[in-house]
């Protein structure tokens, strides 16, 4: 079931909740926003629900500051159906998957090659280089306006994504995209310095001291970092701002897999767990082992334990798995 299909059911359906993962990031919220306003335009109610608060780095986004968080039953009252952008599991969605189990018509829209089509309707694009590239055809399927604020939401998705169109997922259509998006007002510079170079002192003392971790397994093959409750404790910072660290320890000459490793900021004992592949390694295959997923080049899993515990276990299937 692909473009056409989900079009179809879009204009079909009314009353919307529009979500995503959980750790929202630039593809999340940029194609989860832009869907909302696709909604809108076809005169139907719709709200953007996610498990958590919006980063600070996307707050220029117009509207970030409408979403609601959790499972507000009062502030989703009446929306009986859902549409679900990025998101390859329920599971994934945190504390909205009860409110996808209880809506009657679900909707996926994602390009997660792990996705379980558990939607009524699925569009499900591994080829895509994002979701905010499959929204982007959406609407010119569907013969929508992008006006300014759309086209900067689906480019942030776009431009996050491909890191910033230097994975390899960035395609040539991927490339016409951003164009077009550039032409309807996105001024690049201008984004690019909103989500990369605007930063706390913290955010700098946070990245020493998680650089200060990197380390390489024996053969050389494995890079690997971590950032513990503790540091995110004694530098003021949210879980949020480790967002693209994991790229530190990718960038080590013949690394083929690197792995980020973060504790959560209110349990230490919940383990988020990011691997990225720069060699032949698909580790979307290595997180599915712990019963996570996302891309060939770029998956994450969550874990229960001792830090050092679930580094050494993953770093063992790690080694197994090459």
């Amino acid at each position: 079931m692909g473009l056409k299909k989900v079009s179809g059911a879009i204009r079909k359906y009314n009353n919307y909740v529009i979500t995503s993962h959980i750790d929202t990031e630039g593809d999340a919220l940029g194609s989860e926003m832009a869907v909302f306003h696709l909604v809108k335009q076809l005169g139907k109610e719709a709200v953007i629900a996610n498990t958590d608060e919006v980063p600070d780095r996307y707050k220029f986004l117009k509207g970030w500051d409408k979403m609601v968080v959790g499972d507000d039953k009062r502030k989703l009252k009446g929306h009986d159906n859902i549409i679900v952008v990025d998101c390859p599991t329920i599971e994934r969605c945190g504390a909205i998957g009860p409110v996808i189990e209880r809506s009657k018509v679900k909707i996926v829209i994602d390009h997660h090659v792990s996705n379980e089509r558990y939607g009524d309707f699925n569009w499900v694009d591994p080829d895509a280089s994002s979701c905010g590239e499959m929204i982007f055809n959406l609407y010119r399927e569907m013969g929508l306006n992008i006006n300014e604020d759309i086209a900067v939401m689906l480019y942030v998705a776009i431009l996050t994504d491909t890191g910033s169109f230097r994975y390899e997922c960035t395609s040539p259509e991927t490339h016409r995209a951003a164009g077009e998006l550039i032409k309807l007002g996105v001024h690049p510079p201008k984004v690019a310095e909103r989500i990369y170079e605007t930063k706390e002192m913290g955010d700098i003392e946070l990245l020493s001291r998680a650089l200060s971790t990197i380390k390489l397994t024996d053969d050389k093959k494995i890079s690997y970092m971590h950032v513990t409750k503790e540091m995110l404790d004694e530098t003021g910072m949210d879980a949020e701002r480790t967002d693209g660290f994991v790229n530190y320890a990718r960038s080590i000459q013949g690394s083929e897999i690197s792995i980020f490793f973060r504790q959560d900021a209110n349990d230490a004992r919940k383990v988020y767990v990011g691997f990225r592949s720069k060699g032949m390694a698909n580790v979307n295959m290595l997180a599915s082992k712990f019963g996570g997923g996302g891309h060939p080049k770029a998956s994450g899993c969550v874990l229960v334990g001792d830090l050092d515990k679930v580094m050494n276990q993953v770093l063992t299937t790690a080694e197994e798995f090459l």
